[in-house]
């Protein structure tokens, strides 16, 4: 129970504040068309841990920065 007068606080996205706090979210099937693969690889991907996402219920969600992760880590260095 809070104190009288109190107030919860929340995020500023939430309460108002700028939307860009959030992160952009990318369903299965957009974030797999923006790595150029099938939906079915990219759920294997992400159920081996190769890939950062987010599950809301039963559905994955991927954030811009798990999909520029996941590019950085398969990157090959030219001359090593």
């Amino acid at each position: 129970m809070r104190p009288k007068g109190a107030t919860a606080t929340m995020p500023s996205a939430i309460n108002g504040g700028p939307a860009s706090a959030l992160p952009e979210l990318f369903t299965l099937g957009e974030a797999a068309a923006r790595l150029r693969m099938g939906a079915s690889t990219l759920r294997g991907i992400a159920r081996r841990r190769e890939i950062g996402h987010t599950r809301s219920g039963k559905r994955l969600v991927f954030t811009a920065s798990d999909l520029a992760e996941y590019l950085d880590r398969r990157r090959v260095g030219v001359g090593r």
